[in-house]
């Protein structure tokens, strides 16, 4: 049976677990380079400073990310249209252009980063106490961040190009060097933060070389000499396919420059002081990332399956697919949710130990921060949802709702009443009214779903009275 054929009549738990399985594992692996540094770190001599250090560079690394998937993402649904137009040439050297691209934009970005590197750790979060060690770690992560940039750019053209599972090791022999060779720098050589970095870089530059390695064997296009030059007048068309993907991760970069400027102010007007809310945000927001990754990663597999149903009109099998992501996200993100209030000090204490201060703050981020964490699980899914019906304004504004409109204005406005309530207050207050919207269109497109198929059932009645009176 071939895919399409699958998508259309196999058992949809099975193929949900098929092509959710690598989105997941993908984005997991991903998630782990921001979090393994941390782990390690928090637990050297360096303590939670080290981790401060690493949460006000953290954005930096988003913003490259947003930078490659605009040029990865928007390469790869060229490649995907390519294919379906069998036009394998034109993908070729929208690809060639795509790298050509991501080698100035990644100059460029270093460039930038490294002149003015003090005013904008600064601006990111950095206090006169955190700023010298994350100097020391930025300078290091950014002089390699080309070997991101690429890493980031190649991973969804190979999907694209019909081998996820190659992507999925490119990505993961990277965060596997990382994690072994993160403890040999920082306790063995001890180096410290600067070891970190560098097992950092190192990682994504063994990814970046097995991204590279691919493109020798790419399977629908193949880049020529000329593939570089010629593609240039493409890369219009590529880059708006991927803009989606650049506001996603543009809205992560806000939340956490805001959220540390907001709390490195209200911190230190509070017992906490600055630098504790910093690194425990840091630990926090990551952990959520993960968390949250998981049900991106189911609905990301289903989204083949929603998107074949219901252009083949067979609506209620796009119902259950949808039905079946819910219910996995809600399993996963319970699980995490009744981690985070009964012993949330269980995941803070892998990132070292702190003060008794530092503690308090950590248990209390976790508690509250995270507490509908259940209600972002099912607001992401959504997203991806509606993206799967072809329905681009819904799935942006549900992209953007919780962190840009709602998250980011209410993290600066309730400190200024509340204090530090406020900051922990301000993201369940923003999932809970982005669930409220969330819902409200789910359930405007479930009884649209409901409609076609009555509509669909109908038709197919009246054509089998039709034979049958023949």
């Amino acid at each position: 049976m071939d895919d399409s054929k699958v998508l259309g009549e196999g058992k949809i738990g099975k193929l949900l677990f098929r092509y959710a399985l690598p989105c997941v594992l993908s984005l997991l692996i991903s998630a782990l380079y921001n979090v393994v540094d941390q782990l390690f770190i928090g637990n050297s001599s360096i303590g939670y400073m080290g981790n401060v250090a690493t949460t006000v560079v953290f954005p930096l690394t988003i913003l490259s990310l947003a930078l490659a998937l605009l040029m990865g993402d928007g390469a790869s649904a060229f490649l995907s249209l390519c294919q379906g137009q069998k036009d394998t040439e034109k993908a070729g050297k929208a690809i060639g252009a795509t790298l050509g691209l991501t080698f100035v934009v990644s100059v460029l970005f270093t460039a930038i980063c490294l002149i003015f590197l003090d005013p904008i750790l600064m601006l990111m979060g950095a206090t006169e106490t955190s700023l010298p060690l994350a100097r020391s770690y930025g300078m290091i992560i950014i002089a390699g961040i080309i070997c991101s940039f690429y890493t980031n750019v190649l991973n969804p053209i190979i999907r694209s190009d019909g081998s996820p599972i190659f992507a999925m090791i490119a990505q993961g022999a990277g965060a596997i060097a990382n994690i072994i060779l993160d403890p040999v720098f920082i306790f063995v050589f001890n180096t410290g933060l600067e070891g970190a970095a560098y097992a950092t870089v190192i990682g994504q530059a063994l990814s970046m070389a097995l991204s590279f390695g691919y493109l020798c064997k790419s399977k629908t296009f193949h880049l020529k000499p000329r593939s570089f030059l010629q593609g240039w007048g493409l890369l219009g068309k590529t880059l708006r396919l991927g803009i989606s993907s650049f506001f996603i991760q543009m809205s992560l970069v806000f939340v956490t420059v805001t959220s540390n400027l907001v709390l490195t102010k209200v911190g230190t007007d509070s017992v906490y002081g600055a630098d504790i809310p910093v690194a425990v945000f840091g630990i926090a927001y990551k952990v959520f990332t993960i968390v949250v990754n998981i049900p991106i990663g189911i609905a990301l597999g289903g989204l083949p399956i929603i998107g074949y149903n219901y252009g083949a009109k067979r609506y209620a099998r796009c119902k259950q697919t949808y039905n079946l992501v819910l219910i996995s996200s809600l399993i996963v993100t319970v699980l995490a949710t009744l981690l985070f209030e009964i012993d949330p000090m269980l995941i803070i204490s892998l990132f070292g130990g702190g003060s008794e201060e530092y503690n308090e703050f950590a248990v209390r981020c976790f508690r509250i921060y995270l507490s509908l964490v259940i209600l972002t699980g099912l607001q992401r899914t959504s997203s991806v949802f509606f993206q799967a019906l072809g329905k681009p304004i819904q799935a942006t504004i549900l992209s953007l709702v919780r962190d840009l409109v709602l998250l980011v204005p209410l993290t600066i406005i309730l400190p200024m009443s509340l204090g530090m309530d406020g900051f922990f207050y301000s993201a369940p207050i923003a999932d809970g009214i982005a669930f409220i919207l969330t819902l409200s269109l789910t359930l405007v497109e479930y009884r649209q779903l409901d409609k076609k198929e009555r509509e669909n059932q109908k038709q197919l009645c009246l054509v089998e009275q039709a034979g049958g009176q023949r």
